[in-house]
């Protein structure tokens, strides 16, 4: 068994590998270290969720990933291939092996706990790829001293800036996010 831990200052993601070689996720949260560390022994590794499933995997989570592959096919089925770490950037490339695509889950421990994370999809194959779907986590993040003073989105790359200024309401701000992200059609998850 595998096990992947990324995390910054203690809190983060525990990934395992199962026997077919997908990532499964067993767990999130804070000292993520110990809760690898005491997970049963006699669990296996494929009840787990998977954690960056491809359209038609499990059929009670929404896809992180669809594709159209560029011979038409619409199954993808992804296995860790390498995992990286060096420094504070960790990233787990994961390889469809029969449609010949790539998708790097990365990680950047930032200070003050902070987990940066995007993901990156390299196409392998000989002609063009319909990407319908695709997920980076997005975790919520409390601004103390935060004023909205502008959020933009770019359709070309998929990054969405918020830029915030000191001494306000945090609460106003993230109103005003959820607000812009509505707009833009990007769906937010309401926290429990």
């Amino acid at each position: 068994m595998t096990s992947i831990v990324v995390s910054s200052g203690g809190a983060g993601y525990g990934f395992l590998v199962d026997d077919q070689g997908r990532l499964r996720q067993a767990g999130f949260g804070p000292d993520i270290d110990t809760h690898m560390q005491h997970l049963a022994a006699g669990i296996p590794n494929g009840l787990y969720p998977l954690a960056y499933p491809a359209y038609d995997e499990e059929s009670t989570h929404a896809p992180a990933l669809r594709v159209t592959h560029s011979d038409g096919t619409t199954t993808t089925r992804l296995k860790v291939e390498d995992v990286r770490a060096v420094g504070p950037q960790t990233d787990i490339l994961l390889v469809d092996p029969d449609c010949l695509l790539e998708v790097s889950l990365c990680f950047h421990a930032e200070d003050h706990g902070v987990l940066r994370q995007w993901v990156s999809v390299t196409n392998r194959q000989p002609g063009a790829v319909t990407l319908h779907e695709i997920a980076a986590q997005l975790e919520r993040k409390t601004y103390e001293m935060g004023e909205l003073w502008a959020i933009s989105a770019d359709p070309a790359d998929g990054k969405i800036v918020v830029e915030l200024n000191a001494n306000n309401d945090p609460d106003l701000a993230e109103q005003l996010i959820k607000e812009a992200l509505a707009e833009l059609s990007i769906p937010v998850a309401n926290p429990q």
